[in-house]
This record gives C-alpha cells, sequence and structure tokens, in this order.
C-alpha cells in the first residue's frame, strides 16, 4: 500500500466535486491507483477512482480527455476484477457506456471497436438506454446502423414506460434518418400527446420541432401550448432559470415565435412585457415575437432608465419615498407658477385667496395645527389645493411616460 498516492486519490476526490481536472491531474490519479492494487492491498483506491470517474464524467470532453478516462476506468475492469471488487467493477462498465458513444460522435472509431473486444456491448440497454440514444451526430448513427449496431425494430418501437417515440431522442440531424429507417413523426402516446406536445414540453429547439411537423407532426392544442410557454418565461422564470438554464428559456421563445405562425398572435403574449429581462437577454426573440423593433427598443430604453435609478439610489442611498415627497412638496410651492396658468386650472385662483399665513403652512406641508393637532378651516383649504396640486403632478408625469 502507498499510504502517499492514498492520500492523494482522497483528496481528489473531494476536489472531484467541485472543478474540472487537468489531463495531467487526470495521468497522476492513474499512477495513483496503480500503485495501490497489489495482492496485499484494500480495494479503496479503486473506490475512490470510481467516484471521481461519476463526478468528472459529464466533463469529459472539456480537455478532450477521453482516452484517459477510459484507461481509468480500464485500469478500474481489470484490477478490480483481480481484488474482487465486484461493485466497482460493474460501476466502470456503466461509465463505458458514456465514453463510447463520444468516441462515436468524434469518429474515432478504432478505439470504440477496442471498447467491444474488451468485452462492452453496444447493444446492450445501459444506464436505460441503447447506444444510439446517445450519439447525436448524423455519421455516428450512420456508422452504427453499417456495423448492425442498432437494436432491430428500434426505429418501430415505443417505450410505454416512458412514453416517447425513437423519433424523439434523434438530434435535428438525424430527424430525416430516423424517418428513413420508419420512425414515425405522428406517434401518439396513450394520454394522446402527440411527439411535437412532448417535445414542446421538454424545451427541444424550435428547428427539430419545426421538422418533425413538416413530417406529420401535430401540436394537439396550440392556444394551450402558448399559453404554458408564456408561464414558462414569466411566472416560472426564476424556476427555468435555476433548474434547466437560458438555454431553455430560449428555445421557449423561440417556439412562442413559431406558435404565432400558426396560430396567430395571441392576448398571452402581453404578459411577457412583465419580465422585462427577457427584452434585454433576448432582443431577437422579442422581436420576432412582437413583431415590432420600436416597441422592444422603448422597452429595453424603459429597462435601462429604471436600472440607472435603481443604480443611483443604491449609490446615494435615496429613499424612494422620501424622494416622492420632495417631488409633492416641489410642486405644491410651484402650484402659483406658470404651469397651472398654461393649463387654465382653479388652483392658481384658490391660492390666491387664501391667506398668507394659509399659505406658508402649505408650502410647510402642514394641513393641521403642529401643535394641537386641531384641523381649523385654513387647514382643510391646504389639504385641498395640496390633493388637488399632487394629482396634476402624477398625471402630468404619466403623461410623459405616454
Amino acid at each position: 500500500m502507498n499510504e502517499k498516492d492514498l492520500e492523494y486519490l482522497r483528496d481528489m476526490r473531494e476536489e472531484s466535486y467541485e472543478r474540472v481536472f487537468s489531463k495531467e491531474e487526470i495521468e497522476r490519479i492513474g499512477e495513483a491507483l496503480r500503485t495501490n492494487v497489489g495482492a496485499n492491498d484494500t480495494t479503496e483506491a479503486i473506490d475512490l477512482v470510481v467516484k471521481i470517474i461519476n463526478n468528472q464524467q459529464f466533463e469529459i470532453d472539456k480537455h478532450d480527455n477521453i482516452e484517459l478516462f477510459h484507461g481509468l476506468v480500464d485500469e478500474v475492469i481489470y484490477h478490480g476484477g483481480l481484488l474482487g471488487a465486484d461493485d466497482a467493477v460493474k460501476k466502470a462498465r456503466f461509465y463505458e457506456a458514456f465514453i463510447a458513444p463520444k468516441y462515436i460522435d468524434k469518429g474515432r472509431y478504432q478505439e470504440f471497436e477496442k471498447m467491444v473486444e474488451k468485452g462492452f456491448d453496444p447493444l446492450s440497454k445501459y444506464v436505460g438506454s441503447y447506444l444510439i440514444d446517445d450519439v447525436w451526430t448524423l455519421s455516428g448513427a450512420e456508422y452504427l446502423d453499417k456495423k448492425g449496431l442498432i437494436p432491430e425494430g428500434y426505429f418501430t418501437e415505443y417505450d410505454e414506460k416512458i412514453e416517447e417515440p425513437p423519433l424523439f431522442r434523434a438530434s435535428l440531424e438525424q430527424i430525416d434518418f430516423y424517418i428513413a429507417h420508419g420512425a414515425d413523426a405522428t406517434a401518439e402516446n396513450n394520454m394522446g400527446q402527440t411527439l411535437p406536445d412532448k417535445m414542446i414540453y421538454s424545451a427541444c429547439p424550435v428547428e427539430s420541432i419545426k421538422k418533425v411537423c413538416e413530417a406529420g407532426g401535430r401540436i394537439s392544442e396550440p392556444e394551450d401550448t402558448v399559453e404554458m410557454l408564456v408561464r414558462r418565461v414569466t411566472k416560472d422564470y426564476a424556476y427555468q432559470l435555476r433548474h434547466y438554464g437560458e438555454k431553455s428559456v430560449k428555445n421557449a421563445l423561440d417556439t412562442i415565435s413559431f406558435m404565432i405562425e400558426i396560430v396567430g398572435p395571441s392576448k398571452d403574449l402581453n404578459v411577457l412585457i412583465s419580465n422585462p429581462e427577457l427584452f434585454e437577454k433576448y432582443p431577437e426573440q422579442m422581436q420576432k415575437i412582437f413583431g415590432n423593433e420600436v416597441k422592444v427598443k422603448e422597452q429595453l430604453a424603459r429597462i435601462k432608465s429604471k436600472k440607472e435609478q435603481q443604480r443611483k439610489i443604491n449609490e446615494q442611498g435615496i429613499d424612494p419615498l422620501a424622494e416622492k415627497e420632495k417631488q409633492i412638496e416641489r410642486a405644491i410651492d410651484g402650484a402659483q407658477g406658470p404651469l397651472h396658468m398654461r393649463r387654465g386650472r382653479s388652483t392658481l385662483g384658490e391660492w390666491a385667496k387664501l391667506p398668507e399665513e394659509t399659505r406658508e403652512k402649505m408650502r410647510a406641508g402642514k394641513t393641521a395645527d403642529a401643535k394641537t393637532g386641531e384641523i381649523r378651516d385654513e387647514h382643510k383649504a391646504a389639504a385641498e389645493v395640496q390633493t388637488k396640486t399632487a394629482k396634476e403632478f402624477m398625471k402630468k408625469k404619466r403623461q410623459s411616460r405616454e
């Protein structure tokens, strides 16, 4: 047992949760494994490497380290078999199902064929799916078809357990290939859900949805679909971002634009205005939806203005309520000015009729005796004029925004 290398593997197991390992680190992990797989060693090193592979399996392409991960998996299978670590070997076989389709998509068929020679079964259903399910390139699908590595009846089967036809699992460039081999674009599950329905609900790219519709697929409830998508990017927007990311939101907006082509503009679209972030992050999609570049630009200008106001508040510590009170006070103080004369309002006349003492109290914002709290006639007059002036001020502000 090499205690130093074992400790290194323990540390790397912890770090594997936090970051993507470099090529050099993966090579070092392999070396540390090999120094701890002797006849007298325990299986701890093998178990640690299995956990590292598990935590890093979805990052294989980050440094193009497919062969390095494959090497670790191979060593776990070999040494695990010698030491009787059956559970680790079983898990390593499971990870081969992630590595094989990546070799195929990259056209590295020799490496894939070596895996088959060592015991990988390309026709088995690993991780709940066939190998073809995880191959995303057209060339990869054609290679598997040529080699006879696509299960018989695959393109026409229907998985009742997960209620999805094979065509649902095809990438955009594979759709025509699947249909040519018998996949049915018009397939529906026992609940009446069509293939396009499922694709829309699953936030598939709109290009794939369009292609399936062109091949005969139909959207069962177009109006309800628009309502669902609008809710997804407004009321459920935060949830979508947190669990599915911005790509899901973009796909939903693209699909809304496509749905408009089918059912026409919908009143539901106005709800999109409630989420101004959509106009900022996805201006191209919003312009397609509303068909009005000016409207989108205006919305973006409003967003920018609000953000600038918020920035000033954050920087200067401005109290919005206090600022509003100051604005009303300024409007009251200016009630005798030219604004009301231009508009021909009666406020100026009422102001002039009030005693000077009352006008002074109004300028101070007093509508009751500050000492006793008593409300006299002059205070009532002051309150009335203040109310009218405040209404004039708010009306003018609304008009300036229109």
